[in-house]
């Protein structure tokens, strides 16, 4: 299963940059490596379009008023 994966990343990693990789140690590592990034750079962009979507006005940010204090 492992060997199954490590060849899945390879092969993945090579149609998407067009670099031949070998099934070796580092090329895995590196692989691995440009993946996690790709998905810090989603998840940031994920994070910043769907949850912190506050509406702001100049630096300031307006919030819901649903809750009211007394």
């Amino acid at each position: 299963l492992l060997q199954h994966h490590e060849a899945g990343v390879v092969s993945a990693m090579h149609s998407i940059t067009n670099i031949k990789l070998k099934d070796s140690f580092v090329d895995v590592n590196l692989s691995n490596i440009v993946a996690s990034f790709v998905v810090m750079f989603w998840n940031y962009n994920g994070y910043r379009v769907f949850v912190f979507n506050g509406k702001r006005q100049g630096n300031e940010i307006i919030e819901d008023i649903s809750t009211e204090t007394a």
